[in-house]
């Protein structure tokens, strides 16, 4: 005989199991149904899921609170709610729980689908007609739900009975429906959590973990036929977004279709547009089921389901949600939390919402056929917000320690929406606000060495620039670019770009720009060893700098003019200059380049000898760098504590 699958039928066989367990405790209370009601045992359960995959660990948790039935510890006897989104197999869990447990409940097992997963939930007055009429009682019933509740009760008084309420609405659905006697057990599936169930055990189920749905997919097609395309199958389960439901449905079509690959349907389901209307088999669908939960959301939180489809990034804030719906901070928490408990929305964090995904795409669905709400003024409006959030934040990045400690958690909490804010606006033809949004995120990258980020975003930018005629944001983005390629020693498309840059800028007349541009352009120079070229351009940077009074940027250039003069073996004048960066930095409260100048300035002390003095000033750089949360603070910590060769003066 093969060894079952199920994680509590296995360790019965090994004499270990729950299951074994249970029946043991019906032997020896011995309890037969005709002792107590004189009828027929009932077993009233649907038949048990043959290929149900996963869930041991819960399974085994579960099973073991049924053991408890008839303890003094619970006085209403055993409680499990089952709560989760559409389609994640409660119904499946909870029918094998049941299943497994049937031995220890020989008095009455119950079964009721409550039809709330289908739209036309049972009255729980219908329900206790039918369980009263199962349980013997001859009609006429009490009128009343709470008569005919307090009848049910009482027949279940001291049995060993378990009930099993499927697709329950909400708590008042269920609440007659449960016995009062702790010899009875009760198993409640819901898609929302019914955490005022007193005595009750709630837990979420959750979709399932990649390997289990893959293992679905091959109880239902046929484990040879998965294992000869495993990475299809794995596309599949992700494109499925290990929903049960929708897995169920996509192996059925397999199924049916065997000349039909796996790696055909994952290329169908790769097209969102058609992702929902592939998920469809029978009388089975993805779309038909989430309708069901949309169709009794509250009106003001189906407005905002739909508003947060089309908000970028892979989640969202609440102070995001807010702003894009234009609504009340208290209003965007209530409608948020009101659509995770419907298992319409999962939390992603403090404060922070996302979607399933095959629920994102229903969401955008239902976008598009909503009247009140505008696609492309819901993206301008959360455009808007993260913008103006990102420009305030990156005002202060810098200063006041508790003022860039909370802009630099608010970017790093919005990064992936600004990012995709940005690449959503370009694909909008929103060009205008693709320049906008990628300058003020630049100092940010900068500062977290997010190279990827700037790379990205300000490619973009720079077509959107071309596209709009802007010369002055072309050569902008150009010469910004280059920098990051510098970082990523990408140097001949920083050099092209640096030199197109310089370009603009000369033909425009834009001295700052120009200037800018010859600095950067040094800095490649000296990476690459041509010191006097370097030298020169940082000369000729220095000079524009002083003309426009640009005090900032002579302090960085006299920092990177050091670094080359000291390259030159020069060190009288690069010290001269570290000094005065130095100085000038602290004045204008640039704590950056103040940082970066005394990490040069420590590493050239310890060059020619002075170590003392030398650490000490890497020691001040390592203190402003971590409060700055930069990066090279971690480069320093190596450094001095002898882990790795000192870096390089910059």
């Amino acid at each position: 005989m093969s060894e079952p699958r199920d994680p509590l039928l296995k360790t019965a066989v090994s004499g270990q199991a729950h299951v074994e367990r249970l029946l043991n405790v019906a032997r020896v209370e011995n309890l037969r149904v005709d002792d107590h009601v004189g009828a027929q045992a009932l077993f009233q359960l649907e038949a048990d899921i043959p290929d149900f995959v996963g869930r041991e660990e819960l399974l085994g948790e579960l099973g073991a609170l049924l053991l408890k039935v008839g303890s003094a510890e619970l006085g209403v006897g055993t409680r499990i709610a089952l709560y989760g989104p559409p389609g994640v197999g409660k119904s499946a869990l909870a029918l094998r729980l049941a299943h497994a447990a049937k031995p220890a409940f020989p008095d009455a097992q119950l079964y009721v689908n409550l039809g709330a997963g289908a739209g036309a939930p049972l009255a729980p007055g219908e329900v206790l007609a039918g369980f009263l009429r199962a349980l013997g009682v001859e009609e006429p019933f009490p009128e009343s739900v709470d008569e005919r509740a307090a009848f049910f009760r009482s027949r279940l008084e001291g049995r060993r009975a378990l009930v099993v309420l499927d697709n329950a609405r909400d708590l008042s659905h269920v609440r007659p429906l449960l016995p009062g006697s702790p010899t009875c057990a009760v198993i409640v599936t819901s898609r929302r959590p019914l955490g005022g169930l007193a005595g009750a055990a709630v837990h979420k189920v959750d979709v399932l973990d990649s390997d289990v749905a893959v293992e679905l997919l091959g109880e239902i097609v046929g484990a040879p036929r998965v294992g000869d395309e495993r990475e299809a199958a794995v596309s599949v389960a992700r494109l499925c977004g290990e929903l049960p439901l929708a897995l169920r449905i996509a192996a059925g079509r397999l199924r049916n279709r065997p000349h039909r690959t796996l790696a055909w349907l994952a290329e169908r389901l790769t097209d969102e547009r058609g992702r929902l209307g592939e998920l469809e088999l029978d009388e089975q669908a993805v779309r038909a089921s989430l309708a069901i939960s949309y169709e009794e959301l509250e009106p003001d939180a189906a407005h905002l389901f739909c508003l947060l489809a089309e908000l970028p990034g892979p989640d969202c804030s609440t102070a995001l949600a807010a702003g894009a719906g234009e609504i009340e901070m208290r209003d965007a928490e209530r409608l948020l939390d009101y659509l995770v408990e419907a298992q319409m929305l999962e939390p992603a964090g403090p404060e922070r919402y996302r979607f399933h995904d095959l629920i994102h795409l229903f969401a955008k669905d239902c976008l598009g056929v909503e009247p009140s709400l505008d696609q492309t003024l819901i993206l301008a409006k959360a455009t808007s917000w993260l913008g103006n959030g990102a420009q305030v934040a990156s005002q202060v990045l810098g200063g006041e320690d508790a003022a860039h400690a909370a802009a630099l958690t608010w970017l790093e909490a919005e990064r992936r929406s600004l990012i995709a804010a940005v690449e959503a606006a370009s694909v909008a033809g929103h060009d205008r606000a693709v320049l906008a949004l990628t300058v003020v995120l630049t100092d940010f990258f900068s500062l977290r060495s997010y190279w990827d980020d700037w790379i990205g975003t300000h490619e973009l930018a720079l077509e959107s620039a071309r596209a709009l005629g802007e010369r002055y944001g072309e050569g902008l983005m150009l010469n910004s670019l280059a920098t990051a390629y510098c970082h990523q020693a990408r140097w001949d498309k920083a050099i092209a770009s640096y030199k197109q840059a310089l370009e603009v800028a000369e033909e425009l007349g834009d001295r700052h720009s120009a200037g800018k541009t010859l600095n950067n352009l040094a800095n490649v120079y000296l990476e690459q060893g041509h010191t006097e070229q370097a030298i020169t351009n940082y000369e000729q940077d220095l000079a524009i700098c002083r003309e426009l009074e640009d005090r900032r940027g002579e302090a960085q250039t006299l920092n990177n003019l050091a670094n080359a003069q000291g390259a030159q073996g020069d060190s009288e004048d690069a010290l001269a200059n570290y000094e005065l960066a130095l100085a000038m930095s602290r004045r204008l409260g640039d704590r950056h380049n103040e940082a970066l100048v005394l990490r040069n300035l420590g590493l050239r002390m310890c060059k020619l000898g002075d170590i003392t003095t030398g650490v000490q000033y890497m020691r001040e750089a390592l203190e402003l760098f971590e409060v700055l949360g930069a990066p090279e603070a971690e480069e320093i910590c190596g450094w001095l504590d002898g882990n790795q060769e000192a870096p390089p003066a910059q």
